[in-house]
């Protein structure tokens, strides 16, 4: 089988960060297959398809993805930024190199990197692309060292992080739990798994898609939701809490 790599540009990474200097095209390897992922909001977009248009390498340049999980299903392994992203790479068993791009990606960056799941570049504006070029080419190589980065991602992370949260905060109450995703969120697949368990566990459970439908109760939980939250909403519950 060949080797594939998965590249994700966020959306939000300035012109700085997604340089059209492509760190992959450096690679010169016509075995790959590459899918890009860039936000509809991305900047670059035109740069990155003039530097991937002399690429040697099989790719796809992709925006307004609605089946994420699917990518990541398909992937051996990928390129990603220091987001809550690196968690599903775990649930999914993808190992990645990771580059922090804010303060708040740096200790998940960081400590995923010492867990062995993921290999930390550090700061995006202290690594060069061929510094990232060099490292995607010893892993590619390095089937053994995926193996186990796959295996420890997958300990890391079992899916199952909301159920432990909600036990913990509960006990043996019964409480009133709402439930907020986008209405396209790759998580409303599993969200009906979830309800079932807070039902068993007899909670009383709201799932909405638009935060002006939140009423009051005890618990929030914003899992893959992109809204912005204003603060009379969130006075409606006693705990706000984003997955």
């Amino acid at each position: 089988k060949q080797k594939t790599a998965y590249e994700i540009y966020q959306c939000d990474w300035s012109s700085d960060v997604c340089s059209s200097d492509l760190a992959i095209n450096k690679i010169n390897d016509s075995g790959l297959e590459v899918k890009i992922v860039a936000g509809p909001a991305n900047p670059n977009i035109k740069s990155l398809y003039a530097e991937l248009s002399g690429a040697n390498y099989h790719y796809e340049l992709l925006s307004n993805v609605t089946d994420m999980p699917g990518l990541m299903a398909w992937a051996d392994m990928a390129i990603s930024a220091g987001g809550s992203t690196c968690w599903e790479f775990c649930f999914w068993g993808v190992p990645f190199l990771v580059v922090i791009l804010a303060e708040n990606q740096k200790e998940i960056a960081k400590g995923l990197g010492n867990k062995g799941a993921a290999k930390c570049l550090g700061w995006y504006n202290e690594i060069t692309s061929d510094q990232i070029a060099s490292e995607l080419k010893a892993i590619i190589g390095d089937t053994e060292k995926l193996k186990i980065m796959t295996g420890i991602g997958l300990r890391l992370v079992d899916g199952l992080g909301s159920r432990r949260v909600i036990d913990a905060l509960c006990g043996k109450l019964s409480l009133k739990i709402t439930i907020v995703s986008d209405d396209d969120s790759w998580m409303n697949n599993f969200i009906p798994m979830l309800i079932s368990h807070l039902v068993e566990k007899g909670h009383t459970v709201i799932w909405e898609h638009r935060i002006v439908d939140i009423k009051q109760g005890d618990i929030v939980f914003y899992l893959g939701c992109g809204q912005l939250v204003p603060q009379e909403i969130l006075k409606k519950n006693k705990h706000n809490l984003v997955v």
